[in-house]
């Protein structure tokens, strides 16, 4: 487990040990603002993608492949940095590093799951989680601290050297755990299979099984896009729109701090990476407050149920067994609050940024810390529950659609900050997210309702029907161009012009009763055209005599 903790680590080390440099890259490299920055967005779009590539890969050919090929990657990609002295090989060799570490936790995380029984996982999950969050806190620290007493190439040394490491550890020590592959540790594994020092062992071990009891089909493209049929469900595409747009807006603070910081306060690369830890802080304890509110709000809600439905204590309740258990109540009963101060926060940190005190600024960063690991937090466990039975696809899912958001979200500040001071773009951001709180609202009172719908017909479908349905539902209302082109010919735009008078009397029959009431109801018929003068005189005249 601990193993995987520190392959683990190598993800969130890569993205966030990178943010306090980013002024030393500009000046080394001899670049802007928006360039440096679009290194950022683009290794976070390859790090939301790769998981799709990886994950199929993992579930046929092993675990130990995926690591092994993942961290070779890795290791490539720092060395490269090392030596990269352009914008295009450092954006490239970026993107390669997010290629090769992005996949990292899912597969450790997976490697814990087939190691450990029901009883265990739990609580080897949460410390694994643990240690990968304190690989979130200590990087950007790490970077400024490194790259002030060195240069700022020495952050991938350190990558470079943890990453051998750890491939050096998984090839001698880690077997294949896959269970489709190793079973329950009694089949007998291939060599390259096997940790490297256990192929000293020539002689075969008699609790060993030859035979393997499960095949294992090598991935199709479904495989590779299965897990988007997650969106096709509304109550599951609202949670991750709105997750993806409070990651955005949290990552636009985090990647804009030291550019911020050394342009209004001019603070050194040290400083720079010290000035994280107020964000470090504000996570650690917004991890702790929401896990705490999520299981009392839960406790809360299943009591209530059980007791509306006449349920006995001791029953465990579940999604599966309990469609109407209003699971969003339960993780979103605290939420309200923890949005409004995390819009509040963001907005007051951008217009602090003008301040002389740089106080300010950093209680504001802890604050926009706290909130946003409380909402992803709330809003990870709420997916979750509602899909329990794929939890790897889920959370590739999630990492696709927020880091491409929190991509879009980087790439455009710089172009902001051009044209906006810096309050009134983060004040943009802070508006975005306010804009989407309605679907919390939305899943509030039409979370259950949405949820056994679309369980029940998604029931009736097949996968490749359920993601045809998902690409094409954006484009079912738009008319084909055959009709298109009808519509815009002559003999079809005259008979849209003559329409309005069709069923109308004629004039001559227009002359029973008085002029008045025949030339109102010409008038009222005739909505869409006024007559000519000539035409109502002529009208006129002829009613009268």
């Amino acid at each position: 487990m601990y193993l995987m903790a520190i392959v683990g680590v190598l993800t969130p080390l890569s993205t966030f040990i990178y943010f306090p440099v980013l002024g030393d890259i500009s000046r080394a490299f001899h670049l802007s603002s928006e360039f440096v920055v679009l290194t950022i967005a683009v290794h976070m779009v390859v790090q939301g993608i790769a998981p799709f590539v990886w994950m199929p890969l993992g579930d046929y050919f092993g675990r130990r492949f995926a690591l092994i090929t993942t961290l070779a990657i890795f290791v490539g990609a720092n060395t490269g940095l090392l030596f990269s002295n352009s914008f295009l090989s450092l954006m490239l060799l970026r993107a390669a590093q997010a290629f090769g570490s992005a996949d990292l936790p899912i597969i450790g995380a997976a490697v814990i799951g087939d190691i450990s029984t029901g009883i265990e996982r739990g609580a080897l999950i949460r410390i694994y989680g643990s240690i990968l969050m304190l690989g979130h806190l200590i990087s950007p620290v790490l970077g400024g601290v490194l790259t002030q007493f060195f240069e700022f190439r020495s952050i991938f040394w350190f990558q470079l050297a943890l990453g051998g490491l750890s491939l050096a550890l998984v090839t001698l020590f880690l077997p294949e755990t896959l269970r489709n592959i190793a079973g329950n540790g009694t089949i007998r594994l291939k060599t390259y299979q096997q940790p490297l020092l256990a192929c000293v062992k020539s002689s075969p071990d008699a609790r060993f099984n030859s035979n393997p009891e499960t095949i294992t089909l090598p991935p199709t493209f479904i495989s590779f896009v299965e897990p988007l049929d997650l969106l096709s469900h509304m109550d599951i595409l609202g949670s991750i729109i709105f997750g993806a747009i409070a990651f955005a807006t949290a990552v636009v603070v985090i990647a804009t701090t030291a550019l911020c910081l050394e342009t209004y306060y001019r603070l050194s690369t040290l400083l720079v990476g010290l000035a994280f830890l107020p964000s470090a802080a504000g996570t650690l304890l917004g991890f702790f407050f929401i896990s705490y509110l999520l299981d009392r709000d839960y406790k809360f809600i299943e009591t209530r149920y059980k007791t509306t439905h006449n349920i006995k204590e001791d029953t465990t309740l579940s999604l599966k067994h309990n469609s109407d258990f209003p699971i969003e109540r339960a993780r979103l009963r605290n939420i309200w609050w923890i949005t409004f101060s995390f819009i509040g926060a963001t907005i007051g940190y951008g217009f602090s940024l003008s301040t002389k005190h740089i106080a300010i600024p950093l209680i504001m960063q802890f604050l926009v810390a706290f909130g946003a690991t409380a909402i992803l937090l709330a809003n990870g466990v709420l997916i979750s529950d509602l899909c329990p039975e794929n939890l790897a696809s889920v959370t590739a899912v999630i990492n696709l659609v927020r880091f491409c958001m929190g991509a879009l979200a980087v790439g455009v500040v710089q172009l902001l900050f051009d044209r906006l001071d810096a309050g009134f773009v983060f004040l943009v951001f802070a508006m975005v997210t306010l804009a989407v709180t309605p679907i919390l609202a939305m899943q509030w009172m039409f979370g259950v309702k949405w949820r056994m719908e679309e369980r029940s017909s998604s029931e009736k479908r097949s996968l490749p029907d359920r993601l045809r349905i998902l690409l094409v539902r954006p484009f079912d209302r738009l008319p084909s161009w055959s009709n298109i082109r009808g519509k815009l010919s002559i003999k079809r735009f005259s008979s849209k012009v003559r329409r309005p008078f069709r069923g109308l009397p004629p004039l001559r029959d227009l002359g029973g009763g008085t002029w008045r009431k025949n030339l109102l109801l010409r008038t009222q018929n005739l909505s869409s055209r006024v007559p000519s003068p000539r035409e109502i005189w002529g009208k006129v005249r002829w009613t009268t005599t």
